[in-house]
């Protein structure tokens, strides 16, 4: 990414409503899970640091980042255990520590070789541990927004159900979910999906705007602990290893 994104990322990180709202849904679907008291966590790809201190509330947190820049600002959010390294094959705890519970929100798209990134994500699991994975919906909402973030794809449901084909796990649920916002995202990224240019959509809008549009959101967070909708900006998967 270019450096100015993880700026602006660290920036609102506690006020945009994209972020804000999503840390509620993210926290909604993990209290739905049977995790024990002092759960071993880890998300892949922490960036800024936005969501270690929600994961903190269910259990101790490990993260790692592929940007260094990126995790001196981790660092100013949190004080987890964050280390340098990326997916698939530059995983900086040894082979032998598990998870109970590991998280890649908005990360595969980045990478490459997402299919690998998979299975290194679910090697780190431990028997009947639970991973979580949030990207962003739908291929034909490519847009300036995706370029500006480095995105090699947005997926479908069947996608990234192709994906989570892997023989040491079961699906749990998928489907998606930023729903109530759908229709107005879309067409703003349809008005954008010709221009290249390093634009982000994600700029902190004016501060009535931006409590509308998280209050919208957050609704969203009263059900996601029980089920994913049938459409959305994101898609959400959750799959558990098998014993």
């Amino acid at each position: 990414m270019e450096p100015g994104i993880y700026e602006a990322m660290l920036r609102d990180q506690q006020h945009h409503w994209w972020f804000v709202a999503r840390r509620k849904i993210l926290s909604s679907v993990l209290s739905s899970l049977p995790l024990k008291a002092g759960a071993r966590i880890c998300e892949a790809g922490c960036g800024v640091g936005g969501n270690l201190a929600m994961l903190a509330n269910f259990g101790i947190v490990h993260a790692f980042e592929i940007n260094p820049s990126a995790m001196e600002k981790c660092r100013i959010m949190s004080d987890a255990d964050i280390r340098e390294g990326s997916l698939p094959d530059h995983i900086p705890f040894p082979p032998e520590q598990k998870f109970d519970l590991v998280v890649a929100f908005d990360v595969l798209e980045h990478i490459e070789d997402d299919r690998d990134s998979f299975a290194t994500l679910v090697e780190m699991l431990d028997k009947d541990a639970y991973l979580f994975i949030t990207v962003p919906a739908y291929a034909w909402m490519m847009s300036a927004h995706d370029h500006a973030h480095h995105h090699f794809r947005r997926y479908s449901r069947n996608s990234l159900r192709a994906l989570a084909d892997h023989k040491d796990v079961e699906i749990v649920r998928i489907g998606y979910f930023n729903t109530l916002l759908f229709p107005a995202i879309a067409a703003m990224r349809l008005i954008g999906r010709g221009s290249r240019k390093s634009h982000s959509d994600a700029d902190m809008p004016g501060r009535i705007t931006n409590g509308i549009l998280k209050r919208i959101f957050s609704l969203e967070a009263r059900l996601t602990g029980r089920f994913f909708f049938p459409f959305g900006t994101s898609l959400g998967l959750l799959v558990r290893k098998k014993s």
